[in-house]
């Protein structure tokens, strides 16, 4: 029998019904956006990239209608996920001083709680929070056309964003313990240029040395990169001159004020005084806890906010790394070195730890041309800090003579019978050998003094100068004819004949510690350096502290050689 079939409509399977998507109303909120934006919709993701858009030319509204727009936002930290990272970022880089006040707060949370749901958003919340801790700095310029930076908050309002945005970031590495790490790589990328206002150079100062204490485990990198920095604005303003000291011997040490390429008044006096600053910091910073500080925390006003500080544990280890792996490596630099001469004055044990880094740096053998580079300052740097240093009592050079001594004639030793002296083959050993005559021509008074001339004279000092490698004509001419001088004086050994007044290169000249050239640096500095203080009966010497026109002739006389030479040469001693 014939059956009326009723046709059958075709069913849904399962994939298909999971697949349909729920009717969306009319995007009216910024979550119903959201919500739109996930779905895939044309106009969800219009309307998405039109709130981004708008959030970038957010500092143009008018509060009222910031206080509405951000609104829709506050509450959303749950919603965004790796597809919301555009809309994310556009929010991170909303300045914080055009968020109305009443909602920083959720404002903050919300970022915050958004990189606890998701830690996709931890760099680009980081960044924010970096790059809101800068005080904002708008350029205007005057009618006679002078351009000046002028802050755009009150210090009230700064320090407020500061403590907000330093509690977004304690917040983020609680929860997220590895985020330390691209919060070091936030800070290291929003630093500033060398030309950005002094301002913005005192707060990222300020921040690397409180997330270096907060944070240890990044100290090293984070000091690294400030102190990368400050060397890089120290050899601008630098007056060091290693050509200018080999080749004139009334100067060994530049005292006169050289030519600069930039007007003092513009460039390099801005310079000065933004490096003179930062590092007025660091030594307050490393200074705490110290018996006598050169600098406390209420004596400027960039320091204040070390007063709550307690004093850093184990600063002077984390920057010892530093002072390997970038202070050895630069060469005629004023200022930055004297921050671990000053952590060298607080203790006998940090001296000699100091000393220590030297000394292995110095002996270790290499064969990279850099790596020669880097022994020969470490015995310019220890020779510095023998000689000039006034915490450096007679006992403790004596000792690290005595160390450059046998390590100078071992080294004679194992040269045998060379025919072919030069600062390629033996560079360290000229090195080394001008770091222990420079120490003796520069505190020959306290063997006098202490009557130790007798035990000077058992050290070897006349088969190193008179070896075959001739170590006179390859150190600083200027210091040779100093050492003959002098020790034609405590008649240990003569010399003069033996030096070459020839340019026999290539070791670098290099004395450091002579001076820092920042105003509020050198009186921080200078109780702490050594004066040169010829011998009382030393006549000559003591009339020819001045430096005068080098002499380029040298009279064979033994007697009347050492009057000449001295009042060329004493401008090593002194500053």
């Amino acid at each position: 029998m014939d059956m009326e079939m009723e046709e059958e409509k075709p069913g849904m399977s399962v994939e298909q019904k999971a697949d349909v998507k729920p009717e969306v109303k009319e995007e009216k909120t910024v979550a119903q956006v959201i919500d739109s934006f996930k779905w895939g919709t044309i106009t969800g993701q219009l309307k998405y990239k039109q709130l981004c858009r708008a959030l970038g030319q957010l500092k143009m509204w008018k509060e009222d209608m910031r206080v509405e727009f951000l609104h829709g936002f506050l509450d959303l930290a749950s919603k965004f996920d790796a597809s919301c990272l555009d809309m994310v970022r556009a929010l991170c880089d909303v300045d914080w001083l055009y968020i109305p006040k009443s909602q920083l707060s959720p404002f903050l949370a919300m970022l915050t709680d958004a990189c606890i749901f998701n830690p996709v958003f931890v760099d680009s919340v980081l960044k924010s929070c970096v790059r809101n801790l800068s005080p904002p700095i708008e350029f205007q310029a005057n009618e006679k056309g002078e351009v000046t930076a002028i802050c755009l908050l009150q210090d009230a309002e700064l320090e407020l964003l500061y403590l907000k945005a330093m509690d977004c970031i304690e917040m983020i590495v609680k929860r997220l313990p590895p985020a330390v790490f691209s919060l070091s790589s936030a800070i290291l990328k929003h630093k500033p240029h060398r030309t950005a206002p002094l301002e913005k150079m005192i707060a990222h100062v300020r921040l690397i040395i409180v997330m270096a204490d907060k944070y240890p485990q990044i100290s090293e990198e984070l000091f690294g990169a400030l102190i990368n920095g400050l060397l890089q604005m120290d050899g601008i303003v630098s007056q060091y001159s290693g050509v200018d000291i080999a080749r004139n011997s009334a100067s060994l040490f530049l005292t006169a004020d050289v030519e600069d390429k930039y007007d003092e008044e513009g460039y390099k006096m801005k310079i000065k005084e933004k490096l003179d600053v930062c590092m007025t910091m660091l030594l307050c910073y490393v200074g705490l806890g110290s018996e006598n500080p050169i600098v406390k925390p209420n004596d400027t006003p960039h320091t204040k906010f070390l007063e709550s500080y307690e004093p850093p544990k184990g600063i002077f280890n984390r920057l010892l790394p530093i002072l390997e792996t970038h202070i050895l490596y630069c060469h005629e630099m004023d200022n930055v070195p004297f921050l671990w001469f000053y952590m060298a004055s607080y203790s006998r044990e940090n001296l000699m730890k100091l000393m220590r880094v030297f000394w292995r740096v110095m002996t270790t053998p290499t064969q990279r041309p850099n790596e020669f580079k880097k022994a020969h300052n470490a015995a310019a740097f220890l020779s510095g800090i023998l000689a000039r240093a006034n915490f450096v009592n007679y006992q403790v050079m004596c000792f690290w003579l005595k160390q450059m001594a046998n390590w100078c004639l071992r080294y004679i030793d194992k040269a045998g019978q060379v025919k072919r002296p030069g600062g390629h083959q033996h560079g360290t050993f000229y090195a080394i050998v001008q770091a222990f005559l420079f120490v003796i021509c520069f505190r020959y008074k306290e063997f006098v003094d202490n009557k130790q001339i007798d035990e000077l004279r058992l050290w070897g000092l006349g088969r190193i100068v008179h070896c075959q490698l001739e170590p006179l004509n390859y150190i600083a001419t200027p210091l040779a004819k100093c050492f003959a001088s002098v020790s034609r004086y405590m008649q240990i050994v003569y010399c003069s004949h033996i030096i070459n007044l020839s340019d026999n290169g290539p070791l670098e000249c290099y004395f450091p510690f002579l001076k820092s050239g920042l105003f509020q640096m050198a009186d921080l500095i200078q109780p702490l350096l050594r004066d040169f203080n010829p011998a009382e009966d030393d006549f000559d010497t003591s009339a020819a502290i001045a430096p005068q026109t080098q002499i380029e002739t040298q009279d064979d006389d033994e007697f009347d050689f050492m009057p000449m030479e001295i009042g060329a040469d004493s401008g090593l001693l002194t500053c």
